[in-house]
Parts: structure tokens; C-alpha cells; sequence
């Protein structure tokens, strides 16, 4: 809020909230809105974002040019976050997919249980935890 405005005590503790999307596909006619995207922006690198900075007429000392920086940074360790849970989530669902099916050839092909764990242990990387949890479940 700019600029100064008397309010009774009773309602000092009023909020205002200002919610915008920003969308890095669309151009912004207006200067402050595309300063806002541009420093928001998550395809835009930082070197970019400060340049455009120095173009907007924008002083930068090393602080602002830190500041740029981690809110780069930022994005991307959420996007390395966001990868690393999802490639966790589908290995272990391909992993103990192909665990299920090969605990059932094993029984049709007639292994006993102790050597059909002992190919899996040879031929999947899986940890002492999960293979007595997959035999338990499959094995029939």
C-alpha cells in the first residue's frame, strides 16, 4: 500500500491479500506485471532475470543479484524435489510389478520358494526389506 491511511483501532487488523498468476507464455503489456513475471519466471535463468533487471532501469547491488539468485534456485530444488519423489514412487511400482511377475513364472515353472528367492535377489536390486514383503504377497 503506498502513501498513508487513518483506520479506526477497531479494524487495524484488516488484511489485504493480492493474488496473481503469473503465466510466462503470455505477454504482459503492463511494466509492473512484467516484472513480476519475469523475476517470478521459471524458465528464465538468472543471468536473464538480471538483465532485464538493469534494462528496467532496476539498481542491482550483489545482494539483489543474491536475492535473484536463490529465488532461481528455489524453483529448481522444487523441481528436483518434485522429480526425485515421482522417479522414486514409479521405480518401486515397476520395481515390485516385475518382482510379482517374476515370483509367478518362478511358481509356474515349479522353484521352491527359497530359490526363487534366491534368483531374485541375483537378478533385482532389492532391498532385504521389500523382497520377504513381496514373497509374502505373491507367493502362493
Amino acid at each position: 500500500m503506498i502513501g498513508n491511511v487513518k483506520r479506526d483501532r477497531d479494524i487495524y487488523d484488516l488484511i489485504h491479500v493480492i493474488l496473481l498468476r503469473l503465466n510466462d507464455k503470455t505477454e504482459v503489456e503492463d511494466s509492473v506485471l512484467k516484472l513480476l513475471q519475469v523475476i517470478s519466471s521459471n524458465h528464465l535463468k538468472k543471468e536473464e532475470k538480471i538483465k532485464f533487471l538493469h534494462e528496467a532501469g532496476i539498481r542491482m547491488d550483489s545482494d539483489m543479484e543474491e536475492g535473484v539468485s536463490h529465488m532461481c534456485n528455489a524453483g529448481d530444488w522444487i523441481e528436483r524435489q518434485a522429480t526425485e519423489r515421482t522417479t522414486k514412487e514409479v521405480t518401486e511400482q515397476i520395481t515390485e510389478k516385475a518382482a510379482k511377475g517374476f515370483i509367478e513364472l518362478c511358481q509356474e515353472l515349479g522353484m521352491s520358494k527359497e530359490t526363487a528367492e534366491t534368483k531374485i535377489k541375483e537378478k533385482f536390486s532389492l532391498s532385504t526389506d521389500s523382497l520377504p514383503e513381496y514373497m509374502k504377497k505373491y507367493w502362493n
